[in-house]
Formats: structure tokens, sequence, C-alpha cells
């Protein structure tokens, strides 16, 4: 799934740095809450941050707004209708259906075809 956002951001004529920045955010943001991003909830967006705040590290509150775009950025991604695949294609990522209001997790709209060693 990543690797199509960054194809898609490639194909959009982003530098790599800025993609390597968003794909590192969401990376790290995964690793926090050692979820798939179909289960992510706001409460771990808030826990993130609080982490974020507290680990000893000197953060602007710019810098860390910019996790959270980077990281609502992949969601509106992989939530965008127009990238679901075909139900022939079985080979192809799944994309995430997510609650616009925030207040339920991301789901899969099929198990039948599952990207890069996701469960």
């Amino acid at each position: 799934m990543l690797a199509g956002w960054r194809d898609q951001q490639l194909a959009r004529n982003l530098s790599k740095r800025t993609i390597e920045d968003r794909l590192s955010a969401v990376q790290r943001f995964q690793r926090f809450t050692n979820e798939w991003p179909w289960t992510w909830r706001p409460a771990d967006v808030e826990e993130y941050t609080a982490h974020l705040r507290s680990d000893g590290r000197e953060r602007s509150h710019s810098t860390i707004r910019g996790y959270h775009g980077h990281v609502r950025l992949f969601l509106e991604y992989a939530a965008d209708p127009r990238g679901r695949p075909s139900a022939s294609d079985s080979s192809a990522p799944i994309r995430l259906r997510c609650s616009s209001s925030g207040t339920r997790p991301c789901t899969r709209p099929s198990t039948k075809a599952v990207p890069d060693g996701v469960p």
C-alpha cells in the first residue's frame, strides 16, 4: 500500500525528499500503534502526539502537525475509491474505507487480495 502511495506521489512529481518524509512519518506512526491502518483511531493520534511531546526530544508544534498531515494524506489515498482494485484483480492492493467522522476504524472492502505481507 505504501508503495502505491509512493508511486502516486512520484507521478505527481513531488520531490523524493517530500515522499521519503511522508513515508517515514506513516511508518513511524504504524510502528507506534503496532496496528494496520484500517484499525487506526483518533485516540491513536492523540497517544502518538503525547508520546512525541514527552519522549525527551524537542519538536516544534509545526513538526508534529506535519506528521499528522502526512498520516492524513496517506489515509486519504488509502480510502480513495478511485484506487480500489476491481474484484477480478487479485494481485492489486486493497484500499481502505475510513469513517469520515473518524469515530470508527478503517475497514478493508475485501479480504481476497492481501498486499505485501498484510494479514
